[in-house]
């Protein structure tokens, strides 16, 4: 089973808008972070079938919209 850490740090060096402050997502486009958080909180969730503080409810919150 794949350690949650080693999921979180592997997403987060792909999705660099979600950190990068020189990546021009990072200040203008909410939508395109948001997707990259709900990727990250499914992949979580796929990786050790847990639910891990609000992942399955940001799942829920971005579905809804």
């Amino acid at each position: 089973m794949a350690c949650l850490s080693d999921i979180f740090i592997e997403l987060l060096e792909i999705l660099c808008c979600l950190w990068d402050k020189l990546h021009n997502d990072y200040k203008y486009s909410i939508a395109v972070k948001l997707n990259n958080w709900l990727d990250v909180a499914k992949e979580a969730y796929l990786a050790t079938r847990v639910e891990h503080s609000g992942s399955i409810r940001l799942i829920k919150l971005v579905n809804m919209h």
